[in-house]
């Protein structure tokens, strides 16, 4: 029998960020679910390979459980391929035993402890502190869901907010620990027990049936090559399948004007101008016969949005365009989905927030109060409105709500449009709120649950191919000396996510913005009973997060 290992580590990403830089290094060690996609892909069509050793490393997280469902699709496709399908941890969570369940073989190593205690996310609010050093902040928005700017104007969670959030980690919880309890075959009960706070160790992990063998790697790898079973290395190809090309363009990160970049502390941003130019090659290229549009992002400006929304249209009256969400495709995310004729997502994607916001912030009383004083020269009377030294004059917030008003009515038009429904009915699933893809199927936000699989599928049928060709974009072609130099900073892992800075703050202020608020999210990695408070991705928060 032949084997191969698959090693799952790093923080979830769809794919590599969309610049050619060695700083892209410092962001830490990323799992990158276009190449998990084609391993395994490569890997159902082996007739080499009997046996898969999932391996979960330390350093591996997932920020939403759409992520997990992802990931565990296709480790579901290993299995129904006839592959053994073996899967080890040092401990075990929630997510490990979501995806262990999907396995036929779950392994424990002897010191590890298995605990499974749900979600819980943090929201972190900055009102207090804002006002103790003078910092003004107007907010003109539509959408009473929309709550970006709640975290600088209110002291906690509102009800509504409240509300919406509840509403989509019951559906993630209920996603896990349903398909838990299916995968195992198991009463509710037991899992019950676990989630009132009962933490087992391998042995007792062993003997109630959760895993099937207690075992280190090293012991089990060894135990294996005594049996004389051969080991086969993984490689990563660059495409599946043969014929005509579908291609996968993958948007992930906050949507911004201009090129895409890479800052090492505050991650990637996916430009308008770079996107539009990927888009217009797919359109272009003749052996695309296809496109899918692979969304991670919660959106960002709206300007940018509707750049890459428009180029997205032009693709899609030449080739079926189809979408699929994979953790986050919410406001402006949404936005850039309307051209698709068809729409995926996971159970537990979080999406819709139809919504704008646009922030007006005032920093010169807290300059003032660290002994920064400041002048200005003007040619005319509101020059310096956006130049965060002062705060709106009502004439001109009143402008600045007019353009959120006109946008906001243009995104409920594109929905109404794209999802054939009156904007009587898109307005009332609107208002900003948030749904899990499984309530936005309910709503007709989009059309099937499902994964990258299943639109790959739609998009191939729609372009009359039996079969396909399966390629992700853009690539990106990093030389020797970028991956030379970004060779010693591969252990680092610095924030991928986080505060866009001054520079952001008074570019985007004033500017009408579809963005999701996520600053602090839950997140699945191994190392929640050793830290205390559970799996928790705590992410640095941005001002203008990501979302239109």
């Amino acid at each position: 029998m032949r084997y191969t290992v698959v090693n799952l580590s790093g923080t979830y990403r769809e794919s590599a960020p969309p610049v050619r830089s060695p700083l892209v290094s410092l962001s830490g060690k990323a799992f990158r679910f276009d190449r998990f996609f084609l391993q395994t892909k490569s890997l159902i069509a082996s007739r080499r390979v009997d046996r898969v050793l999932v391996v979960i490393d330390s350093s591996f997280k997932v920020g939403f459980v759409a992520g997990l469902e992802s990931i565990r699709d296709l480790l579901g496709r290993l299995v129904d391929a006839g592959k053994e399908v073996w899967f080890h941890s040092t401990d075990y969570t929630d997510a490990h035993l979501y995806l262990a369940s999907r396995c036929t073989h779950r392994v424990m190593h002897p010191l590890g402890a298995m605990r499974c205690v749900g979600l819980f996310r943090t929201a972190f609010f900055f009102k207090r502190v804002l006002d103790r050093y003078g910092v003004q902040i107007r907010v003109a928005r539509r959408g009473r869901y929309k709550s970006a700017s709640d975290r600088f104007l209110l002291e906690s969670i509102d009800p509504l907010n409240r509300r919406q959030y509840q509403a989509w980690m019951d559906m993630g919880a209920k996603t896990l620990h349903e398909s838990i309890i299916e995968g195992y075959g198991k009463p509710r009960e037991d899992l019950e027990s676990l989630l009132q706070g009962q933490v087992l160790d391998a042995q007792s992990a062993l003997t109630d049936g959760w895993v099937d063998q207690v075992s280190t790697l090293g012991d089990l790898i060894a135990e294996w090559r005594k049996q004389k079973h051969r080991t086969r290395r993984l490689k990563t190809p660059h495409h599946i399948g043969r014929g005509k090309t579908v291609a996968v363009l993958v948007i992930e990160g906050a949507i911004r004007r201009g090129k895409s970049s890479f800052n090492p502390l505050f991650g990637a941003s996916v430009g308008s101008e770079s996107v539009v130019k990927s888009i217009k090659a797919l359109e272009k290229r003749k052996s695309i016969r296809s496109v899918v549009l692979r969304i991670n992002t919660g959106g960002g400006d709206a300007a940018a949005s509707e750049e890459i929304r428009a180029a997205l249209g032009r693709l899609a009256a030449v080739k079926p365009l189809v979408v699929s969400m994979s953790e986050v495709a919410g406001s402006g995310g949404y936005w850039i989905a309307t051209p698709g004729s068809r729409i995926f997502a996971e159970a537990s994607t979080l999406t819709g927030s139809i919504g704008v916001i646009a922030l007006s912030v005032a920093f010169r009383d807290p300059l003032e109060h660290f002994g920064v004083t400041h002048s200005v020269l003007t040619t005319h009377d509101h020059a310096d409105a956006q130049s965060g030294m002062r705060p709106l004059s009502e004439a001109e917030f009143t402008q600045l709500d007019r353009h959120v008003e006109s946008i906001y009515s243009r995104f409920l038009k594109l929905v109404s449009e794209s999802r054939s429904q009156d904007v009587h009915t898109v307005r009332e699933h609107a208002e900003g709120r948030v749904w899990s893809g499984s309530d936005a199927l309910k709503i007709g936000l989009v059309d099937q649950v499902g994964g990258l699989d299943a639109a790959i599928d739609s998009a191939r049928n729609a372009a009359g191919l039996d079969h396909a060709r399966v390629t992700f974009y853009p690539r990106i072609k990093r030389s020797f000396l970028q991956r030379l130099v970004a060779r010693p900073f591969a252990s680092l892992s610095l924030p991928t996510t986080g505060p866009a800075g001054i520079r952001d703050v008074f570019e985007l202020a004033g500017k009408p913005l579809l963005i999701q608020p996520e600053s602090v999210v839950p997140l699945f990695g191994t190392d929640g009973i050793s830290s205390g408070v559970g799996a928790l991705d705590v992410r640095s928060f941005d001002l203008f997060d990501a979302d239109l």
